[in-house]
């Protein structure tokens, strides 16, 4: 009896110790799958980051989610510089005169010419990025800070350091500059295989005092990101 108590009790002990040496296994696999999922999106973050300094709108807009593409053609997305939401035609508080009469063309108009013209002048006035739609903003430069990503690999975070020189909003103050550095986040999330920007809700409105809500936009459901359990990567890990 004692033998075969014996023969149970060391089974189980073979039993455990398979188990927590397949667990360890496992873990490690999960987690070298994740950080090489991270550095695909760390890769695809450094790109956008790169495109939206240097004003690319066509790789710009090649980022973004399948849905919003649907909603805003490439024309309409350049000739608001980025920074339109899916909804504007509908929105009254997007860009409208105080009768509520938009200030932008039709589609169509947009469409056939998507770079905006001087008002007095007539001249072309390209198109330029700005991470905040805010001209007293200038970027200067950036560090990447993080990159998180969701247990299933399917959600992600990038955070980056701005270089800012911020001016006054009021030209009595126009040689008085601010510089300080904006923690900016970047929400995506890969959809069929591929890493796209989260569809975000309208930037927030820059007061007139010169202060802003929200230095960075969020997702329209930004919930999901706020649920997900991430894990934390430093750009040295892709190294």
């Amino acid at each position: 009896m004692r033998k075969i108590n014996l023969i149970i009790s060391m089974s189980l002990v073979s039993f455990l110790l398979l188990s927590l040496n397949v667990s360890i296994v496992t873990g490690s696999e999960n987690k070298n799958t994740l950080l090489e999922e991270a550095r695909i999106l760390y890769k695809a973050d450094s790109r956008y980051v790169d495109a939206r300094f240097k004003s690319q709108w066509e790789t710009i807009y090649s980022f973004q989610h399948p849905e919003y593409q649907k909603a805003i053609s490439s024309e309409e997305f350049q000739y608001f510089s980025g920074h339109v939401p899916t909804n504007y035609r509908e929105d009254r508080s997007f860009k409208r005169n105080v009768s509520g009469y938009p200030l932008y063309p039709s589609v169509e108009d947009i469409k056939r010419d998507p770079i905006k013209k001087d008002p007095f002048l007539g001249v072309p006035l390209p198109p330029i990025y700005r991470f905040i739609p805010d001209p007293n903003f200038n970027f200067t430069g950036h560090k990447f800070e993080k990159v998180y990503l969701d247990d299933r690999g399917t959600l992600g975070k990038v955070e980056i350091r701005l270089n800012v020189i911020q001016s006054p909003p009021t030209a009595v103050m126009n040689d008085f500059k601010i510089r300080r550095d904006i923690l900016y986040i970047d929400y995506w999330e890969k959809i069929n295989g591929k890493w796209v920007l989260a569809v975000m809700k309208q930037f927030s409105k820059v007061h007139v005092s010169g202060a802003v809500t929200k230095e960075h936009p969020v997702p329209k459901d930004k919930f999901r990101w706020d649920k997900a359990v991430f894990t934390e990567f430093n750009p040295e890990d892709f190294k």
